[in-house]
């Protein structure tokens, strides 16, 4: 992740709230590789063609200086602005990743990966497992799966335990942006300081990782970690008779906190009494795979939140790996208007784009193929 600030016109992108006014309220965003061609593509391709609620103001000139924000950009890699928010709050998703190499992960299992590639919503078996990941590994793409059935699930960790090369760290965006925005007081002015509140679940590994490092609210400690299992394969990885063109990681995890978003409810009055300057928000793809209406009832539930944060506070959303058109499409019918900047990488752009039948969709199988970045950034 990077510290990065865009023009304002990015702010009228899709939004109710009131606009920022830039000597005071400096857009922060701390965004995956693309999130700057998101913000492009929805000022240019405007969220209220498909939105009830009112358009949003225009910009001042009605133009888009996209060389000055490339600049600006530019400009704050790596440090925070000197002017910018000191007390953040973060949430909703945190975990344990545990990171192995892929293939040892498979060979420890017995899958050998002779299966066709094809992407499931959530996986249900080991076969499940081999083709969504074969899916995306010969494309050299990211992905991240809900594991639904549990057994399973701890078949995976018990091999990737076994694997000498596997590591745990920090996991779920939620903890890692919080991770981030600490280590940035090295470049603020000598004295002061940036506080983090961490709205997410942890069990007693990852309150060790972080406690030193940011604020826990007592009632989101749980009795034990949930973990997501990180399979990584290098650029040329031989799996199934297929070559991996990239490097990539593909990502499960059978995590019913941040599934079902159990921290959302101590979030929201951890967040009134901490009294947060910027609020930085990840997790939505984790409800993927819950059903359709309790999916809908917990993303209501999540712009409630929203509504009831001040209109002064900017808040950003990060967006992960989906695979399901109209949960995607719902997210941005609902929640994109409440939020000041969006983080996701090209292939999720390419998603949220087809779902509201934008100017860019799906190109077969060349979705995750070479050459794809050129025509994300051009929309």
């Amino acid at each position: 992740f990077i510290w990065k600030v865009v023009s304002n016109e990015i702010v009228e992108v899709g939004r109710r709230r009131t606009r920022m006014a830039s000597s005071s309220r400096t857009l922060f965003a701390l965004a995956a590789t693309g999130a700057l061609a998101a913000a492009l593509y929805f000022y240019y391709d405007s969220l209220t063609s498909y939105n009830t609620a009112p358009s949003a103001p225009a910009a001042s000139d009605g133009n888009f200086d996209q060389a000055k924000s490339f600049e600006t950009f530019a400009s704050y890699i790596g440090m925070p602005p000197k002017a910018g928010p000191r007390r953040f709050a973060v949430g909703l998703n945190s975990c344990v990743d545990l990171i192995v190499p892929a293939l040892e992960v498979f060979k420890a299992l017995g899958a050998e990966g002779v299966v066709e590639g094809k992407d499931h919503d959530a996986i249900g078996s080991l076969e499940d497992l081999q083709e969504t990941f074969r899916h995306f590994f010969e494309k050299g793409g990211a992905g991240e799966r809900f594991v639904s059935n549990g057994e399973l699930f701890k078949s995976i960790v018990s091999a990737s335990r076994g694997v000498k090369a596997a590591r745990n760290f920090v996991g779920g965006n939620a903890a890692l942006m919080g991770l981030t925005i600490k280590n940035k007081v090295k470049s603020l002015p000598q004295g002061e300081e940036v506080s983090v509140l961490m709205g997410g679940g942890y069990g007693p590994e990852l309150k060790n990782m972080l406690s030193s490092h940011m604020i826990l609210p007592e009632q989101a400690e749980l009795e034990v970690d949930d973990y997501h299992v990180i399979l990584e394969y290098p650029s040329g990885a031989k799996w199934g008779g297929v070559t991996a063109p990239r490097a990539n990681r593909f990502i499960i995890s059978h995590d019913i906190t941040n599934a079902q978003m159990k921290t959302l409810e101590l979030f929201q009055p951890a967040l009134e009494s901490f009294r947060p300057e910027a609020v930085v928000l990840s997790g939505l793809h984790m409800l993927e795979g819950e059903n359709p209406a309790f999916r809908s009832k917990r993303l209501n539930d999540f712009v409630e939140m929203l509504k009831k944060i001040p209109k002064h506070i900017p808040i950003h959303l990060e967006l992960a790996s989906m695979a399901l058109e109209p949960y995607v499409k719902e997210i941005a019918e609902k929640v994109f208007q409440y939020v000041d900047s969006m983080g996701l990488n090209e292939q999720e752009l390419e998603l949220v784009a087809n779902s509201v039948n934008g100017s860019l969709g799906y190109y077969g199988n060349e979705y995750f193929g070479g050459g794809r970045m050129g025509l994300v950034g051009g929309m």
